[in-house]
């Protein structure tokens, strides 16, 4: 009787790879999986199929594939590298341009800051674009899974105590699978920043004190942030695939969190979502930074809020807050800035 070697779940490693021309495979190798990925869903193929419809009876025709493209996501810590002279992980150089975030910023953020990466509407190939699309592959245990011309989206979450996580999904173009092995990046190891030892900040800088103005700190339990990527694929008919490669066509960054209420002489959320007013809101991991490498901070600098809701915590009263990041700059590009140093 013959006998196989189950392939074990375990056994997987993603490692990705920019494509110098998008949707044009570059197969990673084990430098380019120079991360700690948590959380990693199979490389999913989303292939329709068409039916045909035979003649003179109820039996079909043999069916035909259709266009070929795939999902994949996975959550990496939100974490520098851990060297003071460059902060910047291998993770947030291959996977933040991929969905739109570029280092140093260009239009209308001016931050020109190494470290920092900034929003911009440009897609791959553009004359100026800091995006570029990726080859993303899943090794499982002897076989190899490819997305090419991949481009996606992320959520920052952050829980009080907890390592901060930032949950990646990316939309490619899908390959047939080979046989391959199981490659052997090498991992980092800086130590996971937990959302702790936080200064978070959100207010109208500058106004005083008093409701709906001022710095506030607020005490909270979770912070969601959503890059609001719409992800979508070229089609392309020279192309096996029936596709080119995915790309980002429009972006609504928001926020969401969950302080305890405060009295509206304190800080009024009912106030600044009737008025419109726009605020900042600043967050630093860990707070007052280190020179270690491994430190963070995430700056909206205008954030409008769009729904506050009351809700009960563990017996005491808190709000539900979503706010809407906004253009700071006339330029825009602007909504949201993730710095590591």
């Amino acid at each position: 009787m013959a006998t196989s070697t189950p392939l074990l779940s375990r056994r997987r490693v993603i490692a990705a790879r920019a494509e110098v021309f998008p949707g044009r495979v570059l197969l990673p190798t084990a430098t380019h999986g120079r991360f700690n990925v948590f959380n990693p869903e199979f490389i999913q193929p989303d292939i329709p199929f068409e039916d045909r419809e035979g003649q003179g009876g109820f039996s079909p025709l043999a069916g035909v594939p259709g266009a070929r493209s795939g999902k994949i996501t996975f959550t990496i810590e939100l974490a520098g590298s851990g060297q003071p002279s460059a902060p910047v992980p291998a993770w947030a150089e291959t996977f933040l341009p991929a969905c739109g975030w570029v280092e140093g910023g260009t239009t209308g953020s001016g931050l020109g800051t190494l470290g920092a990466f900034s929003p911009q509407s440009l897609p791959p190939g553009a004359s100026g674009a800091g995006t570029h699309t990726l080859t993303i592959g899943q090794w499982i245990d002897g076989k190899l899974r490819v997305l090419r011309g991949c481009m996606g989206s992320f959520r920052i979450v952050m829980t009080a105590g907890v390592p901060i996580r930032i949950e990646f999904t990316f939309t490619g173009v899908w390959d047939k699978p080979e046989d391959a092995d199981l490659i052997a990046p090498n991992y980092p190891d800086v130590t996971p920043l937990r959302f702790a030892d936080a200064d978070i900040t959100l207010g109208v800088p500058g106004s005083g004190s008093g409701a709906g103005s001022g710095e506030w700190h607020p005490t909270l339990q979770e912070i969601i942030i959503e890059a609001g990527n719409d992800v979508q694929l070229r089609e392309d008919p020279e192309d096996v695939s029936a596709y080119q490669c995915a790309m980002i066509t429009g972006r609504r960054v928001t926020v969401s969190m969950n302080p305890e209420m405060s009295l509206a002489g304190t800080k009024d959320h009912d106030l600044d979502w009737l008025e419109r007013t726009l605020q900042t809101l600043a967050i630093e991991v860990p707070a007052g930074g280190s020179a270690d490498g491994n430190h963070v901070k995430v700056d909206a600098p205008a954030l409008q809020i769009v729904n506050v809701q009351a809700v009960e915590r563990n017996g005491y009263v808190a709000e539900t807050v979503e706010g809407l990041c906004v253009r700071s700059a006339d330029a825009g590009d602007d909504e949201l800035v993730i710095e590591f140093a």
